[in-house]
């Protein structure tokens, strides 16, 4: 009688499924230091749109998602799950599978941030900044974006 050995990877692949089983990928300004907040108080500011900005808080700041709309748009969802599929069926470590979904969605991010998001910017806005784009005066909003694996 012959003996036929399986060397599948499958017990080690449901292991490390079990272990990253709890873990989410969080994006966006993760505050890890005091610069990181000032920007993201920015950033709130101009994802959500506020009627409360500037010095005297009565400066208004239209709704320009880049953040929600980034995630939310369905080609960015359908490609980072696609690709997430392909290296979950190379067998690759789920852990690394979330790093590489968090990685894909900062550019879609970043990529948002630096296309003008509208509406546009007032005539005064424009002025004061001296160019029309919306979302980047400094670029330190696009550089504060990333993500990180947590444990829900």
């Amino acid at each position: 009688m012959a003996k036929i050995k399986d060397d599948n990877k499958i017990p080690e692949i449901l292991r490390q499924l079990k272990k990253a089983s709890d873990c989410v990928v969080e994006i966006g300004i993760l505050g890890r230091d005091a610069d990181e907040n000032e920007i993201a108080t920015y950033a709130a500011a101009n994802e959500f749109g506020t009627n409360r900005a500037g010095r005297n808080r009565k400066v208004r700041i239209p709704e320009r998602s880049f953040l929600r709309s980034s995630v939310d748009d369905k080609g960015n969802r359908d490609k980072t799950f696609r690709d997430a599929a392909r290296f979950f069926d190379l067998g690759i470590n789920p852990l690394k599978v979330y790093e590489s979904m968090g990685e894909t969605m900062v550019g879609f991010v970043k990529r948002k941030i630096n296309s003008n998001v509208g509406p546009k910017n007032k005539p005064s806005t424009i002025r004061r900044k001296g160019s029309a784009g919306t979302l980047r005066d400094t670029k330190d909003m696009a550089k504060a974006i990333d993500y990180q694996v947590v444990r829900a």
